[in-house]
């Protein structure tokens, strides 16, 4: 069974739509990615940029570099230390000062 919109206008009539919708994908994962790294309230603290930039970044480590991600955490723990005392957490968290 034929779409008769698709067969009527072609495919290359939804090209420039689907253009648009990568290129606002590309320009809101940018926006993500340098808001997490640079602005968010998190970003001063130690760690990986790429791990502030993405939660992709799990994925490739146990994917990519087939490493367990737990081994990784700890590691990272070792180089930039736990979480420092200095964040106070509001609701059913403990307040540390």
């Amino acid at each position: 069974m034929e779409l008769p919109l698709l067969t009527a206008m072609g495919w290359q009539a939804f090209l420039p739509v689907l253009i648009l919708a990568v290129i606002v994908w590309l320009a809101t994962s940018i926006h993500r990615a340098l808001y997490n790294t640079y602005f968010h309230p998190l970003a001063a603290f130690p760690g990986p940029k790429l791990a502030a930039a993405t939660d992709l970044w799990k994925a490739f480590i146990e994917c990519v570099l087939n490493r367990s991600f737990c081994h990784v955490l700890e590691g990272l723990h070792g180089k930039y230390g736990r979480l420092p005392t200095q964040p106070s957490f509001s609701g059913m968290f403990p307040v540390v000062e």
